[in-house]
């Protein structure tokens, strides 16, 4: 133990004391000062690591957990979740490239489903992926098949006939009093979703005109007409 000078009235004291027994001056402000910084610095460190692992937690993590809940979902067949997920992500990762699956895939079974119209909106939005739009082209051709499907079931001869192919559907009308065979005609222009001056034009068709052709809807119409034969149309998917 040494002997020290108190820095406010001069005598000796011990430099282990805490204060002057003379004046009672505080000798050691400095080493609690010191203590208290540290324990303040501390606290700042530690509140800091954990706002790093926050940010680490909301930017890394949780980007990270729910990218593979959504490729969960995809592969499960939960095409919506999924989307939705990844819509959010803001391009992390290659969730773009997922999304365009999610709706590929959406795409394909509205097409198993027989629903054409939802698989060519799927399809489409897709985005070029694969070969979706090659696929928008053949659901759009099995739309056609249906619909002169749909057409020939309701034609009452036995002389209209859907080629075996399913690309066209051919009226053949015995002569100018044919009736049956117009009615036919009429009726596949219904179905098909044809215009009605399209069976008017038909009906100003003289046997001097020779073959007549139109397009309508993604499908040729021709036909041809005379008196001893009748009017003969052949609706054909246009490719």
């Amino acid at each position: 133990m040494a002997l020290i000078n108190c820095p406010e009235c001069g005598k000796g004291i011990s430099d282990q004391s805490d204060f002057c027994i003379n004046c009672g001056y505080i000798l050691h402000k400095t080493k609690k000062n010191k203590k208290k910084s540290k324990i303040v610095l501390s606290i700042v460190l530690i509140f800091t690591i954990l706002a790093c692992a926050a940010l680490v937690f909301c930017f890394f993590l949780v980007p990270f957990i729910k990218y593979n809940q959504a490729i969960s979902f995809l592969n499960s067949g939960s095409y919506d979740e999924a989307i939705s997920i990844f819509s959010h992500m803001n391009g992390y990762l290659d969730s773009n490239t997922y999304i365009q699956e999610a709706y590929y895939k959406k795409g394909h079974k509205a097409y198993l489903d027989h629903d054409y119209v939802l698989a060519i909106d799927y399809y489409g939005k897709s985005n070029g992926y694969e070969d979706s739009e090659s696929k928008i082209e053949s659901v759009k051709l099995d739309m056609k098949k249906e619909l002169l499907k749909k057409a020939i079931s309701r034609c009452m001869k036995s002389s209209s006939v859907l080629s075996s192919d399913g690309l066209s559907l051919f009226i053949d009308s015995e002569n100018e009093f044919d009736y049956r065979g117009l009615e036919d005609i009429l009726s596949v222009i219904d179905v098909l979703g044809l215009p009605d001056s399209l069976a008017d034009e038909m009906g100003r068709t003289s046997a001097l005109m020779g073959l007549q052709v139109e397009n309508y809807n993604g499908f040729e119409i021709s036909w041809t007409y005379h008196p001893d034969d009748g009017l003969d149309v052949l609706f054909k998917i246009e490719k």
